[in-house]
């Protein structure tokens, strides 16, 4: 079985869509959302789906809420989706087949946006490279779950905890990209310039692997953020 763990603060707008696309999954699946101190109705909306496991995390980071679902899960493999993100029917089975191959420790998923506008398709064609510099938690990173615990879960980061325990997965075994999107919403991308947005990530990135500490990069990204959206 595989467990879905979802962080959710402030979802409001997105979660009901994103419940109802995994509804229609096709396989066995749990379904653990962890909630980090919503305020917009968000616990409500989760509350009218039985099939949720809501839990609730004492601090509204990823990471921390990541760390929470996965001491929840039962199943053998730990999908870690955002709220905003809908995804193929058929996701479950080509995470197995991933996972059916020894070598394989994990992996994610490609990405497109869900607006048309030619920005978008030219930022979302890079996520097709299996590399740790265009891979990231919007893309649906899933891994065997004794890996996830022998590894200790994500680090206690404000930002780039996927980077970080990525690269820390790459080095347990082959991480896979299955050649199919998960569609993620363009809504940080279109409040202003979806390429200064772009740009303002990858030098974040870049600071990471320059060996810039990531509490200061953090500052920086916040420092420039360019409105009060969800994460």
């Amino acid at each position: 079985m595989i467990s879905i763990i979802i962080p959710t603060l402030n979802e409001a707008q997105q979660i009901t869509a994103t419940l109802r696309c995994l509804s229609e999954l096709k396989g066995s699946y749990e379904l653990i959302v962890v909630d980090g101190g919503s305020t917009d109705g968000t616990v409500r909306l989760l509350r009218a789906w039985p099939q949720v496991r809501l839990h609730h995390s004492p601090r509204a980071e990823r990471a921390a809420q990541m760390n929470t679902g996965a001491d929840m899960a039962t199943g053998d493999t730990l999908w870690f989706l955002h709220a905003d993100t809908r995804v193929p029917v058929d996701s479950l089975l080509r995470m197995e087949q991933v996972l059916h191959r020894p070598e394989a420790v994990g992996g994610s998923f490609r990405m497109a946006f869900d607006r048309r506008e030619w920005p978008y398709f030219l930022l979302s064609f890079f996520t097709r490279f299996n590399s740790p510099f265009w891979t990231f938690g919007d893309q649906g990173i899933f891994l065997r779950a004794e890996i996830f615990r022998e590894l200790g879960g994500y680090a206690d980061l404000p930002i780039l905890e996927d980077l970080e325990f990525q690269l820390r997965l790459r080095k347990r075994g082959k991480f896979l990209k299955i050649p199919l999107a998960v569609t993620t919403s363009a809504r940080r991308y279109h409040r202003g310039s979806p390429f200064r947005e772009f740009f303002r990530d990858a030098g974040v990135v870049a600071g990471y692997f320059s060996g810039v500490e990531v509490r200061k990069l953090n500052i920086w990204y916040r420092g420039h953020d360019l409105g009060d959206l969800p994460r």
